[in-house]
Formats: C-alpha cells, sequence, structure tokens
C-alpha cells in the first residue's frame, strides 16, 4: 500500500485537500488535478496547514469539461479518487446543463427490484419486439416480448448484444466540436445558421443521409424537413437491402408486397437459397413456427418437410431434410425446372444436372401437398423467375391461399414501393421526399 499513486480529481476544493492530506498521511503518492496550474502553491499551502509534507504532491493541469489529459493522468496510478465536481464557472444559460440532485425517489423505482419495458429494436428496416430489463434506470438485460407477432418472445444475437452499445466507452456522450466537448445550444446554433443558409435554394445543398426508416414519428420529422426545402433530398442506405425482392414481388403480383410465411399450416417448404429461418424479417417468428411443427405432439400426425438447395452453408440448410448444394449461377435454372415439373403455363427448362433427382422429388412432394407448401427464395431467384411465379403461388401450389399471405404496402419507404417519386441511386441507396407511410394488408 506504501508508495502507491492515487490520482485525486479536483484538489484545490475542500474536500479535495482534505483527501490530499489524509492520503499523505497514509503513505501514499498524490497526483491531483487543477484547472490551472497557477493554484498550485494555494494548494500546497493548505496541505501544509492540514498537517501533511506537500512535497509528495504532483500537480497536473485538466478540465473536466475536456477528453484531454485524463489518460495520461491516471497512468501509473493504483486509485482515482474522483470529488472535483463539474459545476461551469460561469452561470450557465440553461438550468438543465447544472447536475440535479437526486433527492425525490421516482414513482416505482425499488432499488434491487427490475422493471421491464416494452420497447423494439430496428435492424435494416425490420423492428422486432423487445422486453428490457432496467435497474434504477440503468438497462440490463433484453428479452424478447412474447405479445408482438414478429418475435413471439424470440431474440437474436444482434438484439442481445445490442445492450452493449449504451455502455460502450468509445460512444459519444456529448455533442463534439472540431475535437473539443461543446454544448448543445452551440450545436442547434450551426443547425439554424446552416438552415437560414439553405432557405434562399429551396434546401439544393441539403443532405440527409440515415439508414432504413419505418417509423412514422421519425418519417413524418424528416417529411417536414423536406416540405420545408423542397429541394432537399433524402439518402436512404442499407447495406443489405431488399430492392430486388421487392422489384420481383412488383414483376410477380402487379404491386409491392411482403410475403408472410405461414410455417405453423406448412406441410412442404422449399428454400432456394434463402436462409429464411435466421435472416430477413420474420425470421425469429419463422423459426419458431417451424420448431413448432418439427415436434411430436398429441394430435399432431406429421411434421413439416424441408428442403433447401443452396450455394453456401447456412442455418436453414442445417434443418433440411433434403438439402442440395449448388452453385449460385445454376439456382435460376432448377426454380424454372421445378416450375415447369408443376405445369406453370409458360415455365421450361431443365434443372441442372446435378440437382435432376433433387428437383424429381421436389416435385412429387409438392404436388402431393399442393395447398400446403411453400417456396422461398432469394431475391434474385425471385426476379428471373417472374414469369412463373405468379401463376404458380396462386394455381399450382396454393400457398397463396394457404402457407402464405402477402402485405401490401403504400407510401413506405425502402423496404417497399419504389414509385415514381423515387428515383435509385448507386447501391441500395434511394433518394425522396417520400410521404408517410401507410400500411395495410
Amino acid at each position: 500500500m506504501s508508495g502507491e499513486l492515487v490520482l485525486v480529481t479536483g484538489g484545490s476544493g475542500f474536500i479535495g485537500v482534505h483527501c490530499i492530506v489524509q492520503l499523505l498521511e497514509a503513505g501514499y503518492r498524490v497526483r491531483t488535478s487543477l484547472r490551472s496550474l497557477a493554484r498550485a502553491d494555494e494548494v500546497r499551502a493548505m496541505v501544509v496547514e492540514g498537517g501533511a509534507d506537500a512535497a509528495g504532491v504532483e500537480f497536473v493541469e485538466l478540465d473536466l469539461q475536456r477528453d484531454d489529459g485524463w489518460l495520461e493522468a491516471a497512468t501509473g496510478a493504483t486509485y482515482v479518487l474522483h470529488v472535483a465536481s463539474p459545476f461551469p464557472p460561469t452561470q450557465p444559460k440553461d438550468p438543465d446543463e447544472l447536475i440535479v440532485p437526486y433527492v425525490r425517489m421516482p414513482e416505482d423505482v425499488v432499488p434491487g427490484k427490475p422493471l421491464f419495458y416494452a420497447t423494439a429494436m430496428s435492424l435494416g428496416g425490420v423492428a422486432t419486439g423487445l422486453l428490457v430489463e432496467s435497474h434504477e434506470g440503468r438497462p440490463t438485460k433484453i428479452e424478447g416480448n412474447p405479445d408482438h407477432p414478429a418475435s413471439r418472445g424470440g431474440t437474436d444475437l444482434f438484439a442481445q448484444a445490442s445492450v452493449l452499445d449504451l455502455y460502450d466507452p468509445d460512444r459519444s456522450q456529448t455533442v463534439i466540436g472540431k475535437g473539443e466537448i461543446r454544448p448543445w445550444s452551440e450545436l442547434s446554433l450551426a443547425l439554424m445558421s446552416a438552415g437560414a443558409g439553405q432557405k434562399g435554394a429551396g434546401g439544393a445543398g441539403l443532405r440527409i443521409l440515415s439508414g432504413a426508416v419505418t417509423s412514422p414519428t421519425l418519417a413524418a420529422q424528416i417529411q417536414a424537413v423536406l416540405k420545408a426545402a423542397p429541394q432537399a433530398k433524402w439518402i436512404q442506405y442499407e447495406a443489405i437491402g431488399c430492392d430486388n425482392a421487392r422489384a420481383g414481388s412488383k414483376q410477380a403480383f402487379g404491386e409491392y408486397v411482403e410475403p408472410v410465411y405461414r410455417l405453423d399450416q406448412t406441410d412442404v417448404i422449399l428454400s432456394l437459397d434463402a436462409d429464411l429461418l435466421d435472416s430477413g424479417g420474420g425470421k425469429l417468428r419463422y423459426a419458431r413456427d417451424f420448431a413448432a411443427r418439427r415436434r411430436v405432439m398429441p394430435g399432431q400426425t406429421g411434421m413439416t418437410r424441408l428442403y433447401v438447395a443452396e450455394s453456401i452453408p447456412t442455418n436453414t440448410g442445417s434443418k433440411a431434410d433434403h438439402r442440395l448444394s449448388l452453385k449460385a449461377r445454376d439456382i435460376p435454372a432448377l426454380a424454372r425446372a421445378i416450375a415447369a415439373g408443376l405445369g406453370v403455363a409458360g415455365a421450361s427448362g431443365q434443372a441442372p444436372q446435378a440437382a435432376t433427382a433433387f428437383a424429381t422429388e421436389v416435385v412429387k412432394d409438392l404436388q402431393a401437398h399442393r395447398f400446403r407448401v411453400m417456396r422461398s427464395t432469394t431475391s434474385f431467384v425471385r426476379r428471373l423467375s417472374i414469369s412463373s411465379a405468379r401463376s404458380a403461388a396462386r394455381n399450382c401450389w396454393g400457398c397463396y391461399a394457404t402457407s402464405m399471405r402477402l402485405m401490401t404496402w403504400r407510401n413506405c419507404r425502402l423496404c417497399s414501393s419504389l414509385a415514381a417519386r423515387t428515383r435509385k441511386t448507386a447501391g441500395n441507396c434511394l433518394q425522396v421526399p417520400f410521404k408517410t407511410p401507410e400500411r395495410s394488408e
């Protein structure tokens, strides 16, 4: 213990000086922070007055409102005693910039007793219903919301890890301007100044960059900005988007639709290069429904049978009864061959040699369960097999009525319609203005 270094913040304060004296008398070395080294002699005098030897005190100049120098100050220190107050040297304009004492216990907060909040986490424009466990205002654990139809109490690794973002030491906790901590008022002033400069040009120089947005509140707020600045552009980008899938649904069904699979009502599933149990919207619900049909339960006469043809190993493929490893370029030919085998009008083609037996078995099984089957494909295959997709779904497979329903999205962004008001740019980037979304089935 003797000789160990202790960093004491706020060494010029009454409590700070008292701590320094006690530490020196106990044999510790002390390094203390001051806003200005000009007060070092003053602190030494108070330490001596307290009965300790000030020679064991090292002074560093640090500011609590800046990050600079703190790492160096803590280097070599065994302990840190933080007694400094971030109280500003001048009267702030906004009282909320000060720390409000915790003198009144919030309602329903009992130390040691957790509270649970229902929320949703958006990933790639798809929201997952969650329940967050919180202790004294600090989120600690995330679980699925059993009342949410898309998750039914399940979560994935992204949801479980999302709580760590709140405690990421690299997460910015303040407004940073040119490498320095700045107040919110300065940010508001800068934004207002930039906005005023765009008024004359109608927002021609304004760009709003975001990920996929499905929140009606956020969409309405951005729409208000675009209404005030009609020349502005709202650009949305997702590294893994669903543009191809939506374009395929438009060609197959005449409008932009989103398929919702009913795996709990399906006897046969054909998955063509699609990891529906572990990717995309609804994967938690699909995995739970699929698992329920695979359990042997009283009154259940059969189990769902899963056929998978894929170019890379997936979790869905690992659950397949019949799995075919096939190059991605051969998947469309397999889809056309299966459609032709089912008698779909206009469909023709031969399956790749390696997939002939697989295609024959699939066709036989689909025909035997024509009203309780489901097909899931990648967006690429969906676009290449457009001519047969609609008639196959409605006339031959029966999945449109029994094992799948289609949701129509109106005036939605990114995960729905690419209407005339949007313009496709590089990658999955869309330029708008968009209208506030309204969804209906």
